[in-house]
């Protein structure tokens, strides 16, 4: 085979090549798309139920180890979602369900080191938190201490975004349980309705199963780890955890729906 030749084959190979991944982008981009949909129409739903309803939710949360923010409220739910257009249609790449936890009193958090105050600063920052920063300087002008008045509003959300290259969907918790943000896998396929169900308990903390659904989360759950020699003095192991609750029947969304209607 002379070169031309050569050369030929591999722009065919390679023009094949680009045309198979341009048809698994759009196969891609139509799963994700139906199944944001879904999220959207259940979050939409749930969102207009609970800003009726005003069911009383309450959380502490731990900003670190010295501080904990007590008996925040939760309320304010709204739908959020980001589009794309192609071909002049537009499709969803994230939908997200945020709201907000409210306390009483500003918290206010005293640091008195430059470490402990920037550590905190990027903290809040962070977290996305709003807060005012009152510094105090010694007779030198060096910062000596730092006092944070945080505004008492936590913004949480719950989103999926979708990727049209992996045709995965990643669910992102972020300050829904605890502060900070928390990824789950999923497949298209498995944006269903026990899946919607499960998250809306964990966001209502209520008990739940959805850290237990997932291909993702089952392969994460049995995969072997490679674990370090044994020491020579064996200890009895802990007894085995208990298993996981079962999906509990009937569909909260329609529960809710039921109370609002009577």
């Amino acid at each position: 085979m002379g070169l031309l030749d050569d050369l030929k084959q591999q722009a065919e190979s390679k023009k094949v090549e680009v045309q198979t991944n341009e048809a698994q982008k759009a196969q891609n981009l139509q799963a994700v798309n139906a199944a944001l949909r879904g999220a959207f129409q259940y979050f939409t739903e749930l969102a207009n139920s609970l800003n009726i309803l005003k069911p009383d939710v309450a959380r502490s949360f731990f900003l670190d180890s010295s501080t904990r923010f007590e008996d925040f409220r939760q309320g304010n739910y709204r739908v959020r979602d980001r589009r794309k257009t192609v071909d002049h249609k537009d499709y969803l790449e994230e939908v997200a369900l945020r709201f907000s936890w409210t306390g009483a009193q500003p918290p206010v958090i005293v640091k008195d080191t430059p470490m402990l105050i920037q550590r905190m600063r990027d903290s809040l920052t962070g977290y996305n938190l709003r807060f005012e920063c009152k510094e105090f300087k010694n007779d030198r002008g060096a910062v000596e201490k730092a006092a944070f008045t945080i505004e008492p509003e936590i913004i949480a959300s719950a989103e999926f975004a979708g990727s049209w290259e992996s045709g995965n969907i990643t669910l992102s918790l972020r300050n829904v349980e605890t502060m900070g943000s928390v990824d789950f896998q999923y497949g298209t396929d498995e944006l269903d309705a026990t899946l919607f169900e499960e998250l809306a308990k964990l966001v209502l903390g209520k008990s739940n199963n959805l850290r237990n659904l997932g291909r993702a989360q089952e392969m994460l759950r049995t995969t072997p780890r490679l674990r370090a020699a044994p020491p020579e003095v064996q200890y009895p192991s802990a007894s085995p955890p208990p298993a996981p609750a079962a999906v509990a029947r009937g569909s909260m969304l329609d529960s809710l729906k039921s109370i609002i209607k009577r």
